[in-house]
């Protein structure tokens, strides 16, 4: 999901079942169910029983801190790669990792004299076209 210019997990896919609701949220527009902060067992459960929902609820918060990381600031990354992120938001701008490099297409130009991004190297636009299809076709590969 991404909310301005942050990257994060809004939920996972699964049953829209009540019975799910002890520990997930009701599913969103989208269908995605986040995990609640704590476990909501049913009113007048058994001593027993809250405790093994209490249980089951630390161990799937385990689970989604283990492989939802938390939210990624694109900002951070622009200004770690020493892109002014304030062009990006004005003027646009994406970078995904291929092959062990990081491909920017920005909506300015950089600036002899001016802004640089370390390391750089300017590509022809076949050349980011082609790296953004293999990396386009490996999501789609991945999330059939």
């Amino acid at each position: 999901m991404y909310s301005g210019s942050d990257s994060y997990v809004g939920g996972v896919k699964i049953s829209d079942s009540r019975d799910l609701d002890v520990h997930w949220r009701r599913p969103d527009e989208y269908g995605y169910r986040a995990l609640r902060h704590t476990a909501k067992p049913e009113k007048g459960s058994k001593k027993e029983a809250r405790a093994a929902c209490k249980a089951e609820h630390e161990r799937l918060t385990a689970l989604w801190q283990e492989h939802c990381p938390g939210r990624i600031s694109k900002d951070d990354v622009w200004k770690a790669l020493g892109v002014d992120w304030g062009s990006v938001w004005l003027s646009g701008g994406v970078f995904f990792k291929h092959d062990g490099a990081i491909y920017l297409n920005l909506g300015f130009q950089l600036q002899e004299g001016g802004e640089q991004v370390e390391g750089a190297t300017e590509i022809v636009a076949s050349e980011y076209e082609a790296a953004r299809r293999v990396k386009l076709d490996s999501k789609e590969v991945a999330s059939a």
